[in-house]
């Protein structure tokens, strides 16, 4: 894509930022939230010292979206993918790659195993496949860096498979609760909520984005391990939020009734946000029309600034 060659190139410059206008102008308008998502997560990360990695995972990153195909012999001319020895026919036995497709002799294969992104991706498989020694420090390298993007990459994948679609939503409460956590004067009281986010150090994505993962992270969601510390995470923020008279006072009342109770962006099952403007309400009193009172008055105020003074 776009944005790696945008991503390398601050890289290079030693920038280690890209900024909305140098995506804007690159991307297409539908796909620079969803990539925008993806390279503030990769900054981050080169901000922490991680450029190398980070530049080599950019370089592989196509193999880790497909599931390869295999090359054949003649396309390499008959010879190993890493060495050159010739294989195939009367020169000798070759292996395939799971991971990139070529073909490669005997010691240059060996006997390595590992899971395969672009399988886990494509149909959610998590079974060891038969690598190359290189691919499979490749692979190595690049399982801990998070630039998977589920929504854009297999959004059905949340249609089909209970446990992530589990994660993302137990993510997008988290996110939720982050913007008045990390804002709170009272945050470091909150003992319950720094010992559980303290499980994602070095993982913040997790907690902002609900949408990327690494290949690691997916690991973790196929073997349920990431829920329940999400879930945790969940509880102890929602404990002191309402505890907490400081994100009290930062709830919303829904402008539709003007009634209790009183709503947070994170309560996911009990409001509606307004894709515009942001605003919540209770879901019950979701607008028929889905245009919500702050919309139209601020659409009014627009209106009455732009006509003419009355003399």
């Amino acid at each position: 894509m776009d944005y790696e060659k945008l991503l390398t190139r601050a890289l290079k410059e030693e920038r280690g930022h890209v900024t909305q206008e140098e995506l804007s102008s690159t991307l297409d308008p539908m796909a620079q939230s969803v990539d925008y998502d993806v390279i503030a997560v990769a900054q981050s990360m080169w901000q922490q010292g991680n450029k190398e990695k980070l530049s080599h995972a950019l370089n592989s990153r196509n193999f880790i979206l497909q599931i390869p195909a295999e090359k054949g012999l003649d396309a390499q001319g008959y010879k190993c993918a890493a060495c050159s020895t010739p294989i195939g026919i009367i020169f000798g036995p070759s292996r395939v790659c799971a991971y990139n497709g070529k073909a490669y002799c005997p010691d240059c294969f060996g006997n390595s195993e590992r899971l395969i992104p672009g399988r886990m991706l494509q149909n959610w498989d998590f079974f060891m496949h038969r690598v190359s020694k290189e691919s499979a420090l490749v692979i190595d390298e690049i399982v801990s860096i998070p630039m998977l993007h589920m929504s854009a990459l297999a959004p059905e994948l949340y249609l089909y498979v209970g446990t992530l679609d589990r994660v993302r939503k137990l993510r997008h409460q988290l996110s939720g609760l982050c913007r008045y956590l990390n804002s709170c004067k009272k945050v470091s009281q909150a003992e319950g909520w720094r010992r559980a986010i303290s499980k994602f150090k070095n993982k913040e994505y997790l907690l902002e984005h609900m949408d990327i993962y690494s290949v690691q992270d997916l690991v973790r969601v196929h073997m349920n391990l990431m829920v329940p510390d999400l879930k945790e995470c969940v509880n102890e923020g929602i404990t002191h939020v309402k505890a907490c008279p400081f994100c009290q006072a930062q709830a919303y009342i829904c402008e539709i009734c003007n009634e209790e109770p009183v709503l947070f962006p994170f309560q996911v099952d009990r409001i509606w946000k307004c894709p515009k403007c942001n605003s919540v309400f209770h879901r019950v009193c979701k607008p028929a029309t889905s245009h919500c009172p702050k919309c139209i008055r601020l659409s009014h105020r627009r209106q009455s600034a732009t006509e003419p003074l009355k003399v």
